[in-house]
């Protein structure tokens, strides 16, 4: 038995795998014993269709027949499951590399924006295509204006992990396979002090 988790629309590098329930999935079968792999799409809005999502899937099917084999055989290591992004140009990639989780995360924030209401005329034509009628009563004051917050969306990440982190990889045009575990440790260095801070309570 293996489990498949995905394809998801939108990658799952870095510090998204803590939060994806894509890669949540896949870690539910893990933690049952279940191999499992989660797939994503490096998905570009505006650019990407519903075709790269095929395209996406079709390229991660040697490495899903590949795990079976080793699943068959025995050799499968049973101490991490696999997160496969796919880029976005899925038709040319640059083939399969093994990486390691970076610190690559999409980071959201908002900027006000207004939206102004059409003009008389416009308001006056509509009313007269919908309802028949010849005028309406509308207010066209700018304080009515409506004021919106618009989503901006600022990709960042550590240029110095290395060539081999996934998100990296990635955008370099790789296939990227990310070997993850269960759990999410902290850096072993920290224990110290954590356990100095401990000893003075």
């Amino acid at each position: 038995m293996q489990v498949l988790s995905g394809i998801n629309i939108g990658n799952n590098c870095g510090l998204h795998v803590v939060y994806s329930g894509t890669v949540a999935g896949a870690r539910e079968a893990f933690i049952y014993g279940i191999p499992a792999l989660s797939m994503s799409y490096n998905w570009v809005a505006g650019q990407s269709s519903v075709n790269d999502l095929k395209v996406a899937a079709e390229v991660c099917i040697p490495l899903i027949n590949a795990v079976m084999l080793e699943i068959k055989s025995g050799t499968y290591p049973k101490g991490s499951f696999l997160n496969i992004d796919v880029p976005s140009d899925a038709a040319h990639h640059k083939g399969y590399k093994i990486t390691k989780q970076g610190k690559y995360m999409a980071r959201i924030g908002w900027e006000q924006t207004v939206y102004q209401k059409p003009s008389v005329e416009s308001y006056q034509t509509a009313s007269m295509v919908i309802d028949g009628e010849k005028d309406r009563d509308i207010d066209t004051s700018s304080a009515n204006d409506l004021l919106f917050k618009r989503v901006i969306v600022k990709r960042s990440y550590d240029e110095e992990e290395g060539e081999d982190m996934d998100y990296k990889s990635l955008a370099d045009g790789y296939i990227t396979v990310t070997p993850l575990g269960a759990l999410s440790r902290a850096e072993a260095d920290v224990i110290p002090y954590y356990k100095a801070c401990l000893s003075r309570i």
